[in-house]
């Protein structure tokens, strides 16, 4: 339609604005409009308007948060705040009716792929003089897809290709976090000329996670981290001093050595980073006055919107452009469904127990499922013409401490089982001298000891030579485990405590023979789990769907 017609241009978007409580579990949308384009003083009015009907509810407004869009900072701007660093610097609204400061939140989650979709389009970025290279991260995918192992990270394919799901923020947390900094660190100790000035994107990998982590505290009871734990009176003084560490960080970064990011083209990710920071401290400072002791800040992420519209799209049969008409109706529909409770009066008392909770299932045991039957009926011999010690050494660095790593994980699942105290001592070591593991570990890791190493490697080595046939063999689970055993059975656990243990017990069927086995199993299960997935993502090739997908929606088609 031209501008100069009478007709209303027919609508193509819709605003929807939604109440969360800080202080309880409930969420309601309050509105919504069916619109073809708002500027930024329209939208302005009628959040302010939303500020007055809220109002008269009794309900105390604390914050409003939104998407990076310019057109989202125009309202806030026309509304009195100024998101320019200086001495006017004012990242909150002042209510028109209350006076009282209602802070201004740029969304983390969309923030967070900003910032990853300027590192990747710019590749290049500069903190002091040194360089934050998109490459590395690049590098590390590849070196991870040609071992065949990784160093403790989600990366793939699909996340260097972020253009094609560029909505995705799975893929750029997993992307800027605290397991890339680690493998990048590790990947620096043992190819250091193919990871150059990797220990600056490490560093820039590791604060964005901290700060993402800061602004995404879904439970008061997660303790894993400082930064992933709720704001409270005991930890305020702590997560605002490092929280303006990272607010320093992002203010040196730049384009190049003389251009700051904060003002440049691509700033609204940084500044957004940096506004919730300051913001998310001051509001505390209002709340706990009001008899609030800890705030979960994942409350002001627009995450809670994002499950409305997926729900929104499911009463539609997942229709994800519906017209006005199927909008209205999916809006009113899961309105009055949030509403209905069970009667008191009814037939029968509400279950309690949720699907799947209850379980009879019992603890699992050590003992392999059968596995090893031919292997406990024979003498382990030299039963292979190959002589697979003599490849033993033929893993890498990178892969020998990515196995190490591994064991510690075998180890974990092996202690929840039912394994006796003396075989347990045999497992566990109290050092270790891997890169991967001393850099990860936060006092929780598992050291394993060297037979346990010595059994990952041997199955490591195994599953590679093998590894032109497991797509192709039936019961290749059961082949790559026999073949393990029978190379490494006499070669570990030949301790005198634990001969002396296992004196009593079966010749070829003791606890010595167990523990080896279920190590065995455990590892080749992981492997083969990682290399059918492995397999699959190189099938799906440059994952284009979501892309095409999107860029249809975008033309209201």
């Amino acid at each position: 339609m031209s501008n100069d017609t009478d007709v209303p241009r027919q609508a193509t978007n819709a605003l929807v604005f939604m109440v969360v409580a800080l202080n309880d579990h409930w969420k309601v949308p309050v509105g919504y409009f069916l619109i073809d384009a708002l500027n930024g003083k329209e939208r302005a009015s009628l959040l302010e308007k939303c500020f007055e009907v809220i109002y008269e509810t009794g309900v105390i407004l604390h914050s409003v948060t939104f998407d990076g869009a310019i057109v989202n900072l125009s309202m806030c701007t026309a509304l009195g705040a100024n998101f320019q660093l200086g001495n006017n610097f004012q990242p909150y609204i002042i209510h028109s009716i209350t006076k009282e400061k209602k802070f201004c939140f740029f969304d983390p989650c969309h923030m967070l792929k900003l910032v990853r979709n300027t590192l990747g389009d710019k590749l290049v970025l500069y903190y002091k003089g040194k360089s934050i290279n998109w490459q590395n991260i690049v590098s590390l995918q590849t070196l991870q897809e040609t071992e065949g192992l990784k160093a403790g990270t989600k990366l793939t394919k699909r996340h260097i290709l972020y253009k094609n799901s560029k909505m995705n923020v799975k893929l750029a947390a997993q992307t800027l976090s605290d397991s890339v900094n680690t493998a990048l660190k590790v990947c620096n100790q043992y190819f250091p000329n193919q990871f150059t000035n990797a220990e600056e994107t490490a560093l820039f990998c590791s604060i964005f996670n901290d700060a993402f982590d800061i602004l995404n505290v879904r439970s008061k009871f997660c303790k894993k981290k400082k930064c992933n734990m709720p704001l409270t009176n005991e930890n305020y003084n702590e997560l605002k001093n490092y929280a303006g560490i990272i607010i320093e960080y992002i203010k040196q970064l730049q384009y190049s050595t003389n251009e700051s990011i904060l003002k440049s083209n691509r700033k609204t990710g940084f500044l957004g980073f940096i506004i919730c920071l300051i913001n998310i401290f001051d509001l505390f400072d209002i709340l706990k006055e009001k008899g609030l002791k800890y705030l979960l800040t994942y409350k002001i992420n627009q995450d809670h919107l994002e499950t409305f519209f997926s729900a929104l799209r499911s009463r539609g049969g997942f229709n994800d452009n519906p017209n006005a008409k199927q909008f209205e109706s999916s809006y009113k529909r899961l309105l009055v469904r949030h509403e209905i409770e069970a009667s008191e009066r009814g037939n029968c008392l509400i279950d309690d127990v949720q699907i799947l909770y209850a379980s009879s299932a019992n603890k699992s045991n050590i003992i392999s499922d059968g596995i090893f039957t031919e292997a406990n009926d024979t003498i382990c011999t030299d039963a292979f013409d190959h002589d697979y010690l003599s490849t033993l050494w033929s893993l890498s660095s990178y892969i020998e401490d990515v196995v190490k790593y591994i064991s510690g994980f075998v180890i974990r699942k092996l202690l929840r089982c039912n394994i006796c105290d003396t075989c347990s001592i045999f497992l566990t070591a109290k050092s270790t001298d891997s890169i991967l593991i001393t850099l990860k570990s936060r006092g929780k890791l598992i050291f394993p000891s060297e037979d346990v190493i010595k059994i990952a490697k041997v199955c490591e080595t195994i599953i590679r030579e093998n590894s032109h046939i497991i797509f192709k063999t039936k019961n290749i689970k059961n082949v790559l485990c026999m073949k393990s055993f029978q190379t490494v059975c006499h070669l570990v656990f030949n301790d005198n405590k634990m001969m002396e243990h296992i004196m009593q017990q079966d010749i070829f069927n003791n606890h010595k023979t167990e523990l080896i086995q279920s190590i065995i199993k455990i590892y080749i299960n992981l492997r083969l789990f990682h290399e059918g997935k492995s397999a699959t993502d190189i099938k799906q090739k440059d994952f284009i769907r979501q892309k095409y997908s999107k860029l249809i929606h975008f033309k209201h088609q």
